[in-house]
């Protein structure tokens, strides 16, 4: 959702070909609605799921049933980070990755909920700070992820990056003179970098 997000404005995207992705987004959307089950809220797997959910709430053409999306999501969520996220900040299944995951999940609604003016939970925003500053102290020197427990070997510089910038605290750069990744430059901007560099 992300990706159609970044280039539906785009004059080379067709109108009806957006339109062909944006109904099969939804149709994908009613499918995590109809399948939804409380093992959501004990797994990595469901935020991903229930984030994606959230972004179609938030992108795609507004309409009851889209609106929808957005409501299930933030309840499961919010559910989700109140099981998962442990005192320390750290995410319950004790990965690395799993942990990065969830947090960049979660820093994408917090973004998205800016964007569409959606107000979150405080409690919400302040566990996901948390998993920030888990994240961290978490990271080896080289600003690559422990793999442990199922993780693979990840850089995190781009994730502290999106925390800098939504929490406004340069104090999570991983450097003090660092640029923005290029990811981070996709979802941002200039404006955001300029920010972040000064």
């Amino acid at each position: 959702m992300i990706a159609t997000y970044l280039v539906q404005k785009s004059t080379q995207i067709d109108p009806e070909f957006l339109n062909s992705v944006h109904s099969f987004l939804e149709k994908h959307g009613e499918m995590i609605v109809r399948k939804h089950n409380p093992y959501c809220y004990a797994g990595n797997w469901g935020v991903l799921e229930n984030h994606g959910l959230f972004l179609l709430g938030v992108l795609l053409p507004k309409n009851e049933k889209i609106q929808n999306f957005q409501r299930q999501a933030i309840s499961v969520l919010t559910k989700a980070l109140d099981v998962q996220i442990l005192p320390d900040g750290v995410q319950v299944e004790q990965s690395a990755m799993y942990h990065n995951e969830v947090l960049r999940c979660m820093l994408e609604v917090i973004y998205f909920a800016r964007i569409a003016n959606i107000r979150l939970d405080i409690k919400f925003v302040k566990k996901v700070y948390k998993m920030a500053y888990a994240t961290r102290y978490m990271l080896k020197p080289d600003g690559n992820e422990f793999a442990n427990g199922d993780s693979d070997v990840m850089n995190m510089r781009s994730i502290l990056q999106m925390v800098a910038v939504l929490f406004r605290d340069g104090r999570l750069k991983f450097t003090p003179d660092e640029d923005f990744s290029y990811e981070t430059f996709m979802l941002f901007g200039e404006e955001e970098r300029e920010i972040f560099l000064s």
